[in-house]
């Protein structure tokens, strides 16, 4: 299986798996929602309506789906890992808010979650009902002052104060 490459590729997998969890029949649900219960990396992500996770290990490979996901004997976590943090420009992290988040989604989904730390991407989506890759906003650039950067001199203005011989 080949690697997501591009923010555009881990949307679809968000899509596929908002798709299985709203529309799958009552097997692929049931698979998906163990699978997020287990999963140790996940992606935080934040709809119109709602707090949603995925698991890393998924959404890494491209066009993914449940099939894919149980047959692909060369998937790993940690090439996942690697390839979302650098899509997405972040570093996975343990946040206890998020954690505790995670604990609220598993168990609205049925699901026991497995005791050990988990740690998160975040991810904000700007939908209301499902996700559209096309649908998303493009984040503008954020200017950052570099260190670096010359700056201007100050200069003072002196108030001139008119001359009364002239």
């Amino acid at each position: 299986m080949r690697r997501i490459t591009n923010k555009q590729d881990l949307l679809e997998n968000i899509n596929t798996l908002d798709m299985i969890l709203s529309s799958g029949d009552n097997k692929e649900k049931k698979e998906l929602k163990s699978m997020i219960s287990r999963g140790s990396s996940l992606l935080c992500y934040k709809t119109d309506t709602e707090l949603k996770f995925a698991p890393g290990k998924f959404l890494g490979y491209k066009d993914n789906d449940l099939l894919k996901y149980k047959t692909n004997n060369i998937k790993d976590g940690r090439e996942s890992n690697d390839i979302i943090s650098k899509i997405l420009n972040q570093k996975l992290q343990f946040t206890e808010i998020l954690e505790e988040q995670f604990a609220n989604y598993c168990e609205n989904l049925g699901q026991q979650v497995e005791d050990k730390k988990h740690k998160f991407w975040t991810l904000e989506l700007e939908m209301k009902t499902k996700i559209s890759p096309k649908a998303t906003k493009p984040k503008l650039p954020v200017k950052v002052k570099n260190e670096n950067t010359l700056k201007k001199p100050v200069t003072k203005r002196v108030k001139k104060e008119a001359d009364p011989n002239i």
